[in-house]
């Protein structure tokens, strides 16, 4: 028996990595929002995680792993979004929420993040 997903011209994509999900049976709905997460990234996520990447690319665009995680620097980003001195405590909010949002581009988890956040600030 041949998946419908497989046959459908528009096949259902997972919202996190938009890898194609073969077994529709398999898929994660959020409670929050009505996007599917395929079962890696479920593996990957924990539940207020997975909410957190749907919110922040439904907001920014994007997808988990869209570049090389290689090529992450978070002093990189601080330039490249302009972020100096004073004004970075003043929007230190929006400059975390920004990048993470590129952070999850280059395949970085929630975790990850975190760690290399604390690495540069220690």
């Amino acid at each position: 028996m041949n998946s419908l997903a497989k046959n459908n011209k528009y096949p259902l994509r997972c919202g996190i990595c938009h890898h194609i999900i073969n077994n529709p049976s398999s898929v994660y709905q959020s409670k929050i929002l009505y996007i599917p997460v395929c079962e890696n990234c479920r593996t990957i996520f924990s539940e207020a995680d997975i909410n957190l990447v749907l919110n922040m690319f439904l907001a920014y665009g994007g997808h988990f792993g869209q570049y090389p995680k290689e090529e992450f620097s978070l002093p990189i980003i601080l330039k490249s979004l302009g972020i100096e001195g004073e004004s970075m405590k003043t929007q230190l909010e929006e400059i975390n929420i920004r990048m993470m949002h590129v952070a999850f581009l280059h395949g970085i988890t929630p975790k990850e993040y975190i760690s290399r956040l604390r690495e540069i600030l220690s």
